[in-house]
């Protein structure tokens, strides 16, 4: 984030992790902070052989009327062959576009190509749920910059209920800051009362576990 705020772009990244609200938040944050407008920004599914051809050459194209394109995948698990045109792209990527690939791989395989040359450029980035103590100070943090004080019995609930996922928790604390408007202050019965989280998956992602023979991260989907 600091280096996008001083306007360091680098051409590809990839966001490992299971933190999905925070990848789609730095997501977010990077098409805001490129200016890149719809004729420069791109998103595409992705994981499949057939999508690396286009995305290559949307990430090839010049910006039009812009100083850069944007180009989001949004899986990033292609098969062999897709791999190796993306890894063939990175070798000598385009300066003006920023290519953001989303894996749901805990961290990059040493053996990928793919990943291994985003590496390269310096653009992986892992996105970790948070450890309990961490989770629970982050939140009690986050509360104060919100203008309200989150009891410690009140964050280590959420973090209890919802897990490490900042995400989901700051989305529990938003609805949490709302319900204790006037209060300016939560303990663990408002958090118990507004607790409503809910995850969300692509549904296509299953079945392409299971085709994968990925049996733990299918059954952890599941």
């Amino acid at each position: 984030f600091q280096e996008w705020k001083n306007g360091v772009f680098r051409p590809a990244y990839c966001f490992f992790g299971e933190d999905a609200g925070s990848k789609q938040t730095a997501v977010e944050t990077l098409r805001k902070l490129l200016g890149a407008d719809a004729f420069n920004s791109h998103d595409f599914p992705g994981s499949l052989d057939a999508q690396a051809a286009e995305i290559v050459s949307a990430a090839s194209t010049p910006p039009m009327f812009s100083a850069r394109r944007i180009v989001v995948v949004r899986d990033a698990e292609f098969p062999a062959a897709g791999r190796r045109i993306m890894a063939d792209y990175l070798r000598s990527p385009l300066e003006t576009t920023t290519l953001v690939l989303l894996s749901g791989e805990a961290k990059p395989d040493q053996k990928d190509a793919l990943a291994m040359g985003v590496a390269a450029g310096g653009g992986v980035v892992l996105f970790k749920a948070l450890a309990e103590g961490e989770a629970v100070s982050r939140l009690r943090e986050e509360a104060r910059r919100g203008g309200f004080e989150l009891d410690a019995a009140a964050a280590e609930l959420l973090v209890h209920e919802a897990g490490g996922n900042w995400g989901i928790l700051r989305a529990e604390l938003e609805k949490l800051r709302l319900f204790v408007l006037e209060k300016k202050r939560a303990g663990a019965e408002d958090a118990a009362a507004c607790l409503g989280y809910r995850k969300e998956a692509n549904p296509f992602e299953l079945p392409r576990m299971i085709q994968r023979r990925k049996a733990v991260e299918a059954l952890r989907l599941l």
